[in-house]
């Protein structure tokens, strides 16, 4: 009878380390350094803090800077942003144009029903997360997503 309950506790204790290493296959995120290292090698160009405004055109004689959240609000087809998260994904946040009208507005700021407002799109390179896991640690792999930069006005 002893016997038979030493063989039930080590069989339960097995049990249960065998559930607690399971438990130990969480994998970590890696540093939003590494990350952007990563994506770095895969688009020379990126960067992490894009500048968001755009330098008039000085032979106007205008040395003031527009931002994108003011052109898009003075925009015929006005646009504002949003946050896209997610969490799969590095980067974890981007902005993307919304249109605030379905028409364009006319040079007399009226609602003009023969032009029609639409995002214009373009493709940029993300980091994907995996479900395998490195040392640890999750892997991303290289991504093309399509995000909305700005709208504009198009005839239907």
């Amino acid at each position: 009878m002893f016997m038979k309950v030493q063989l039930f506790v080590c069989l339960v204790f097995l049990s249960w380390l065998g559930q607690s290493v399971e438990g130990r296959t969480h994998c970590a995120e890696p540093s939003d350094k590494k990350l952007s290292q990563q994506l770095r090698r895969v688009t020379p160009s990126y960067s992490l803090n894009p500048v968001l405004e755009l330098v008039a055109d000085e032979d106007l004689g205008n040395s003031h800077r527009m931002s994108l959240r003011e052109i898009g609000e003075q925009s015929t087809s006005p646009w504002s942003y949003r946050v896209n998260s997610d969490k799969t994904r590095y980067p974890r946040k981007l902005l993307e144009a919304h249109c605030l009208l379905k028409a364009c507005l006319g040079a007399d700021h009226q609602i003009d029903p023969t032009m029609r407002s639409v995002p214009f799109n373009t493709t940029i390179t993300v980091l994907r997360r995996r479900e395998k896991c490195k040392h640890g640690t999750h892997l991303y792999k290289v991504a093309q997503e399509n995000i909305a930069m700005f709208c504009v006005c198009v005839v239907p």
